[in-house]
């Protein structure tokens, strides 16, 4: 019988490998496993996964090798004990066992006379039903040294166990068997794309490095003008699905679900989710496979399905198990509502279906909701149906007004046409303009402009479809929705929105909201430097008769743009601004009376009020609440008026300090900073800074009139005389529409001296006399900080916090010769302390925050003060 079955296994073919692609990369740990051979390695990983494939790729690529490799392809339904062993028989041999025989005996039989090293791959090996199978194998092992297992199986089970407990063994999870970047870029490189290292490392986090959803990436997907790989991400949905109904996957299968509704989530919500015993058992195991990976949050820890796995699981679920996809979002959105987190809330909602909850937060939440981030709550918007939008007037202004528009490009498009001017409001109230009107607006090139703002100002919405209980409320809700602009530092928009109250107060006959509205929009005028503007729009709020009382913003604005105007005019002379009665109902703007002290202190030039004034405003930054209403105009103003004050005192590592952590891109921090770096005598990072102001002007006068007055200045000293008279011309006609003189008080005293003098007749008269009439508000700038190449080197020393012997011995000169480097470093710097030096070399852009690390070479920091010299 067996030397029957010796001579059959001689003339027999073995049974053919599976077929692979080309596009096929290995994983470096499945490589080196490969090649290392242990007695037994197991691959564990989802249906789909990629192992066959891989696996496949590796044993045809070892034709020339001194092991046999035997491909053991299981069938896809349940196999026993006895199926299994023949089928393992038959690989081995080519023929099927007799019958009446064991099978797992012949095996053994065959194994014991066989001297070439034998490797079994069994595939599919999930399919076996009995795990007495998995004992069996390892006894196998044990009994033959030159025999090798690999062996695939896509849930855990017994021969992952005694795989451990082997000797020679390695188990291989989803993140071992995993592709990194240089997998990915390999397949898209066989595939005939280009692809870049950046966009091969995106995909493999995408996908958790899923060697079979890349390959379906890199089939389905398009290739753009250079060759480089478009991916059709709809190519994971499909595979998730295939994965999801997998039998083996069923415990598994509502926990992703449940998980995926969740943007992110922590142990809290995971439990609530999901339920205590899945997250003990279940939930580990998708955590490891690297489905799952940790993120940042505030509250602590917090994990999330990456987000192209998510939106594949997801959409599987809301396509094929839509009831329990809509329990999830519930169970969500009642989490987030008892905690009073209305955003998050109100989408879970929205996914839940649940429209009556979803409509009753959106309008309690409903200016939140709008001044959030606005493309999603479009999006959110857009799913209610039409009867429930339609029973709400907050909800259909806010679907077919608010969202429905560009609320900044429209506010762009009226400030330059001059729809925001009060003469503007009286000549085109009506909006139908004479023949005689439109030549003159075409001549002026402001007609298109015009129309624009026309087409977009609302009126393009079907009012018709209202009912009056919603034209009744749209006044005031735009002046909420202003007011929550203004706050929100956003002054055009809010300019803009006012400007759109005040015209549906107007033709609903609502003198009150009129009122307010005018004033607001005064108010933003003033604040953005339309001085001449915001002076005609209060003028007209007083002529308009109302029998109410008048509102808080009404009373504030009255007071606040006259103290605004009469402090830019520089007619405010001694007198310090009037107090405002504490508005309750508009926390935030109190920052503007805070603004308009600070500015008598800088002008009154007493050096007590001054470090009072300084004190008061620190203290006020100090207890701002970051995320509360009026944040951030209150804490653009106290920054402004900190380093004003601090440019006069000449305390500049104060003035930096208070600027730590602001997004350097906002227009008042670049005027900051340009007006910092101008009096430290930095006049090339001024031009450098403030390179990008073009269009500014259009509607942020107060900003644009200061940045170009400031590149004049340092055009001047730098002998840039052609680009110092453009920015002045600028200035100066930004000074002309608006009537501000203040900021020519704030640039140094000889350069608008020498600029007029230079340039006759282009300031406004009597700006220059204004000006020169009082005292100097700031000091003359400093002289340009000129340090040589040798102490720049001493300065990048002392920056490691190294001893100054130690810094004489790295550059090789004597202790003498580095403190008297570091004596003229103090002096140039102007400071009295290593410290104090550090901080101004770091501001003056001397080091870097990579200067200072311990062990660099002379030579190296030789490099960057020879680079920084010439800079400077």
């Amino acid at each position: 019988m067996i030397r029957k079955v010796q001579e059959e296994a001689a003339t027999s073919q073995p049974p053919r490998l599976p077929r692979v692609t080309s596009t096929i990369a290995i994983s470096r740990a499945l490589r080196e496993t490969m090649e290392n051979a242990p007695a037994i390695a197991v691959l564990c990983a989802p249906r789909g996964f990629g192992k066959t494939s891989a696996v496949a790729s590796w044993v045809r690529g070892q034709t020339g090798a001194h092991t046999r490799y035997v491909w053991v392809g299981l069938p896809m339904h349940a196999t026993g004990p006895e199926q299994f062993w023949s089928e393992v028989h038959r690989a081995l041999t080519g023929t099927s066992p007799p019958a009446g025989t064991d099978p797992l005996t012949l095996i053994y039989e065959v194994l014991g006379r066989t001297l070439q090293p034998t490797t079994l791959v069994l595939d599919n090996f999930t399919y076996v039903s009995d795990e007495s199978v998995d004992d069996e194998l390892g006894e196998l092992l044990n009994q033959f040294e030159r025999l090798r297992v690999v062996v695939m199986v896509r849930m855990e089970r017994a021969i992952v166990a005694i795989a451990n407990a082997h000797a020679e063994s390695a188990v291989l999870r989803m993140p071992q068997l995993a592709l990194d970047a240089r997998g990915v870029a390999t397949m898209a490189t066989e595939a005939g794309y280009t692809m870049t290292r950046t966009q091969a490392r995106e995909i493999a986090e995408a996908v958790v490095g899923w060697p079979a959803v890349i390959r379906a990436l890199l089939r389905d997907g398009s290739r753009d003008a250079d060759g480089a790989l478009v991916p059709d991400w709809h190519g994971i949905e499909r595979y998730c699905r295939i994965v999801l109904e997998d039998p083996d996957m069923q415990r598994f299968r509502p926990v992703l679900a449940a998980l995926s509704c969740a943007q992110t989530f922590g142990p809290d919500l995971g439990r609530k989710l999901i339920g205590q015993d899945n997250w003990q058992t279940v939930f580990p195991v998708i955590h490891q496979a690297g489905i799952i990976d940790q993120v940042q949050s505030d509250s602590g820890q917090a994990y999330r399905i990456r987000p192209r796995l998510r939106a594949a699981v997801q959409a599987v679920t809301r396509r094929h198990d839509p009831v329990n996809y809509r329990h999830y979002h519930r169970i969500l959105a009642d989490w987030y509502d008892r905690r009073n987190i209305a955003e998050p809330a109100i989408a879970h909602f929205v996914e839940a279906e649940d429209w009556a909850r979803a409509a009753v937060l959106v309008e309690d939440y409903w200016l939140e909701f709008v001044t959030g981030p606005t493309d999603e709550a479009r999006r959110i918007l857009r799913k209610f149906p039409d009867e429930i939008v339609r029973a709400s007037a907050k909800l259909l202004v806010v679907r077919d007004y608010i969202l429905n528009v560009d609320t900044r490009q429209r506010a762009w498009h009226a400030f330059r046409s001059g729809h925001m001017e009060a003469d503007f409001a009286a000549r085109y109230e009506n909006q139908r303009l004479t023949l005689s009107q439109t030549l003159q607006m075409r001549v002026s090139g402001e007609y298109e402009t015009f129309r624009q703002v026309i087409e977009q100002s609302g009126h393009g919405v079907e009012r018709s479809a209202w009912a009056d209980s919603v034209l009744e409320q749209m006044p005031e809700m735009l002046l909420q929705w202003s007011i929550t602009l203004l706050l929100t530092r956003d002054v055009p928009s809010a300019a803009y929105v006012f400007r759109q109250a005040y015209q549906w107060a107007r033709e609903r006959g609502m003198t009150g909201a009129k009122r307010e509205a005018g004033s607001g929009l005064a108010l933003c005028l003033a604040m953005l430097g339309h001085l001449n503007s915001a002076e005609k729009w209060l003028d007209r709020v007083a002529g308009l008769v109302s029998r109410g009382v008048p509102a808080d913003l009404e009373r504030l604005a009255s007071v606040l743009v006259r103290e605004l105007i009469a402090g830019d005019r520089l007619e405010a002379g001694d007198t310090e601004p009037a107090a405002v009665e504490h508005v309750p109902a508009l926390p935030g703007l109190e920052a503007i009376q805070q603004y308009l002290h600070a500015g008598y202190a800088l002008h009154r030039g007493d050096a007590r009020v001054q470090e009072e004034t300084l004190s008061m405003l620190e203290r006020s930054l100090a207890t701002l609440t970051p995320h509360r209403h009026g944040a951030r105009i209150t804490g653009a103003a106290a920054r402004n008026a900190i380093v004003d004050l601090c440019i006069a005192r000449s305390q500049f590592e104060r003035a930096y300090r208070v600027l730590e952590g602001v997004d350097a891109e906002q227009v008042w921090a670049i005027v900051c900073r340009a007006r910092l770096a101008l009096f430290e005598g930095r006049n090339d990072a001024v031009l450098t800074m403030t390179e990008h102001i073009d269009g500014l002007s259009v509607a942020d006068i107060r900003h644009s009139l200061q940045l170009h007055l400031m590149r004049a200045c340092a055009a001047r000293r730098l002998h840039r005389m052609d680009v110092a008279g453009d920015e002045l011309q600028a200035a100066a006609s930004l000074a002309e529409i608006s009537g501000i003189v203040r900021f020519f008080a704030l640039v140094p005293r000889a350069d608008l001296v020498g600029l007029d003098q230079e340039f006759p007749h282009v300031i406004p008269p009597g700006a220059v006399q204004a000006v020169t009439a009082g005292a100097e508000v700031f000091p003359e700038p400093r002289e340009p900080v000129r340090l040589s190449e040798r102490e720049l080197e001493v300065l990048r020393q002392i920056a490691t916090g190294a001893p100054l012997s130690q810094a004489a011995r790295r550059l090789f000169v004597s202790e003498n010769t580095v403190k008297s480097q570091v004596r003229n470093i103090y002096r140039k710097l102007g400071v009295h302390a290593r410290e104090d030096a550090l901080q101004r070399a770091k501001s003056l852009g001397l080091l870097t925050d990579d200067d200072g690390r311990p062990g660099e070479s002379p030579g190296t920091a030789g490099a960057h003060a020879h680079r920084r010299t010439q800079a400077i």
